[in-house]
């Protein structure tokens, strides 16, 4: 999509906004269309790569998939302009639920490994096309129509969404999983085992509430900011209550993971708590600043937080690093760690002054 849902919140008008979702829309389907045709031409060398011969199903079922990953991360996104937040809610929950389910019958009509990959599809399928369904029914896109001038014109507008913020999420999903691509690299295939459990036990239920805050605050801070409402207010507000929300949980994790672990999924798993405790702090500062990371596509610094992240994945590619040369995964989890606190606390940081910043500059006589 070029990632130019992420400015759907942006514009004025919403008809300017529902041609942006357009816009969007047929990006997924171009490169929906370029990834069959490439999987036509090198599919059974792409997939022996992956040591995945005798699936053929995903030469059509990943460029489907693709399509309908992109038509509902636009149609969330349109849901989430207008408000319409119980709608994002149950197409969230339809789509966990139709995977299951569809799933689940597959395999009961004997689908094994593909009714695993098709399920996934028409799960994924019917629940971007509720989306989309939701969201073009909402009266306020009720008189909005397509049209190629327009959906030129607001691509060209936010041509910064392709050229920096789309670079920047690959160098932050990268980011985000280089211990699980490295500590088995580094280490052995048993400790990235550990490690994925830990993040994945902690970092989910962070990733929920803190993506659920993320729509609501990117909705009403960009209203704010059209309305020439404080928006530092606003923000310092959010942060404060994460934080209050955040001391309990991750306290009790910081202390107690090792036996919570132990007791939950056996002893053998008792290492996986003591890297959860070691992440700890990390996931306290992802939890508190991942919310307003909104601010720099808001006030059109993304250039920079581009650069910054890509730093960030530098640092961390070092304390892994370092961790492997001192023949010790503990280090190496405990420097990720301590890179991600130092660096989120430097991104509040910043992320606080821009809102600051900015009510200063749009209230100022000197601005006007």
């Amino acid at each position: 999509t070029g990632r130019y849902e992420m400015a759907i919140l942006l514009p004025n008008d919403d008809n300017k906004a529902y041609n942006l979702a357009g816009f969007s829309v047929i990006l997924s389907l171009v490169v929906s269309g370029i990834t069959f045709v490439i999987f036509m031409i090198f599919g059974d060398k792409i997939l022996e790569l992956f040591g995945f011969r005798s699936m053929s199903v995903l030469y059509y079922s990943i460029p489907a998939g693709i399509f309908a990953l992109g038509l509902f991360q636009v149609s969330t996104f349109l849901l989430n302009r207008v408000q319409h937040y119980k709608g994002i809610a149950s197409t969230k929950i339809a789509r966990s639920g139709s995977v299951s389910v569809t799933q689940l019958l597959f395999g009961l009509t004997g689908f094994s490994t593909f009714g695993l990959v098709l399920g996934k599809l028409f799960g994924e399928l019917g629940s971007a096309i509720y989306a989309r369904w939701l969201a073009s029914r909402n009266h306020a896109f009720k008189n909005s129509s397509l049209s190629w001038i327009v959906m030129k014109a607001e691509a060209l507008t936010y041509l910064e969404m392709p050229k920096i913020n789309a670079p920047h999420a690959v160098s932050t999903t990268l980011s985000n999983q280089l211990p699980n691509i490295l500590l088995a690299g580094f280490f052995n295939p048993a400790i990235a085992g550990f490690y994925n459990l830990s993040f994945r036990i902690c970092y989910a239920p962070v990733m929920l509430i803190s993506g659920s805050v993320y729509q609501v605050y990117s909705r009403t801070v960009s209203e704010n900011q059209k309305e020439g409402d404080n928006i530092h207010r606003f923000t310092l507000s959010i942060v404060k209550k994460l934080t209050l929300a955040a001391i309990i949980p991750f306290t009790i994790l910081l202390f107690f993971a090792p036996p919570l672990f132990d007791f939950i999924f056996g002893t053998d798993w008792r290492i996986a708590g003591f890297y959860s405790q070691l992440l700890a702090p990390m996931l306290f500062f992802t939890f508190i600043v991942s919310p307003i990371t909104y601010i720099p596509i808001l006030l059109g610094y993304q250039r920079k937080a581009f650069f910054l992240d890509v730093f960030y994945l530098i640092l961390r590619i070092t304390a892994l690093s370092t961790g492997f040369f001192m023949d010790s995964a503990t280090i190496a989890i405990a420097g990720y760690s301590a890179v991600g606190v130092i660096f989120l606390g430097y991104l509040l940081f910043w992320l606080l002054s821009l809102t600051k910043k900015h009510n200063y500059q749009k209230d100022s006589p000197y601005m006007k």
